[in-house]
């Protein structure tokens, strides 16, 4: 009810057709989020399991979200915003979307052996709130890895950094990662996920099956602190500034092209 009222408020309409004829700005976008506040209330809801809390101390820029983690369990906590489609909210569908955050671990942290997850974008149909696929940003081995999910089927897929040297965690320092989201064209492999570490793309896969059927979009961002299984050490995992929009905040128009061909030779007749 609450995300109806806010809807209503802003004069978004739920008639028939209206989501063909909606605007960027119904679809709840761009989001932010800096906890500047000083607490959660930017997040359409909050799990905290392990004693989450947001401090002005040890952050990126003004407040940060500051999450303990507990060694021998999963650290399930979330935040939850709902946006585009989402029968929650009950927008526009989302089918390309550019995510930044500041990201930090203290050291000491021993990382699972499947990931450990700092955001994820679901989607879902829009009729259901049950999420079908994923795109996430976790860490395996210490490196930033991007994985979409097949959940119906429990498939899961990781696009590892393909461009330079792969880098990683900074211990006790802040990495600003930005995601890039384009879904692909059902049966067509041509989805689009990258992924920049510090200013730098490090990863740029453009042949992505994200999805299987086009009435699913992107609606949820979560913050994440989930690790599968469970975290062999404790720790503390933060996060700050983070930025949901349809366009990327650099100033970008679409994905980076590819880098043009060397040690080519041109003859002409």
């Amino acid at each position: 009810m609450r995300l109806l009222s806010l809807a209503l408020a802003a004069g978004v309409s739920f008639l028939p057709g209206a989501a063909s004829r909606a605007t960027a700005q119904t679809t709840r976008l761009p989001f932010t989020s800096t906890f500047d506040a000083g607490n959660l209330s930017e997040w359409d809801g909050f799990r905290n399991n392990t004693g989450a809390t947001v401090v002005s101390q040890g952050c990126q820029s003004g407040s940060c979200l500051r999450t303990p983690l507990v060694a021998g369990t999963v650290s399930d906590n979330y935040g939850d915003f709902y946006f585009a489609d989402h029968v929650g909210y009950g927008g526009p569908k989302v089918e390309e979307a550019w995510l930044t955050l500041w990201s930090k671990f203290d050291s000491g942290m021993s990382w699972p052996a499947e990931g450990h997850k700092i955001v994820i974008l679901n989607l879902t149909d829009g009729v259901v709130s049950q999420r079908r696929y994923q795109v996430v940003i976790h860490i395996i081995g210490g490196q930033y890895v991007i994985m979409n999910t097949d959940i119906d089927n429990w498939r899961f897929y990781n696009r590892y950094q393909n461009v330079g040297t792969p880098v990683g965690v900074r211990f006790g320092q802040w990495d600003e990662l930005k995601l890039h989201v384009r879904l692909n064209t059902p049966g067509v492999s041509n989805g689009i996920v990258q992924l920049w570490v510090n200013d730098q793309l490090k990863a740029d896969h453009r042949d992505v099956n994200i999805r299987f059927g086009s009435n699913y979009g992107m609606n949820k961002l979560i913050l994440s602190t989930y690790a599968t299984p469970a975290s062999p050490t404790a720790g503390i995992q933060w996060h700050d500034s983070v930025r949901l929009s349809l366009t990327d905040p650099d100033g970008g128009t679409g994905p980076t092209p590819p880098a043009p061909p060397t040690g080519v030779r041109i003859v002409t007749q």
